[in-house]
Parts: C-alpha cells; structure tokens; sequence
C-alpha cells in the first residue's frame, strides 16, 4: 500500500503547480516534490539485505558455507539457517 503514496504525491504536486501563477513557485513545488521521491526512494538503499545461498562445495566439517548474491561476502554458520548479518563491510584476517 505504500506504493499507492506516489501518485497521491505526484497529484498534488501537479495540481499546485498548476493553480499557482508564479513560475518560480512553481519550480520550488517541483524541486521539493523531486526532493521527496529522492529521499524515499534512496532510503533503503545502503542497508539492502543480503541473499544468502548456500556454496556446499566450500562446507568445512560441521560449518557450512554461504555466499551473498547481492554483495559477494562469504559466510560461515553452524546453525541451521541462513547467516544474520551482512559481512561485506567486515575485514577478514590476514592468515
């Protein structure tokens, strides 16, 4: 239902600029509407989850092994289930 915002949004922004006679008014209304797709749009964008599939050809003994389809980290978990966490920001240890 969110998605249903946009073009509620968007209307109003038409419908202002439309109805005000000043032409700079009306370019502030449309920058600020712009302003509000940006910000909304790019919200979620650093913090997108990953996508965990499971690599059985790197499993070590009771560790099974999981690679991220989204940003490539590689994780290691002996429960059952996918990992919790994204590890692509982590630094791995130099061996």
């Amino acid at each position: 239902t969110a998605y249903l915002k946009w073009p509620a949004l968007l209307g109003w922004a038409i419908f202002i600029s439309k109805h005000l006679e000043d032409p700079i008014m009306q370019i502030v209304v449309l920058l600020i509407a712009f302003g509000f797709v940006m910000f909304f749009a790019r919200r979620n964008a650093p913090t997108r989850g990953c996508r965990w599939r499971a690599d059985a050809t790197g499993d070590r003994g009771a560790l099974r092994k999981y690679k991220c389809a989204a940003c490539g980290a590689e994780a290691f978990t002996s429960t059952k289930g996918l990992p919790n966490d994204c590890r692509s920001k982590l630094k791995t240890p130099n061996l």
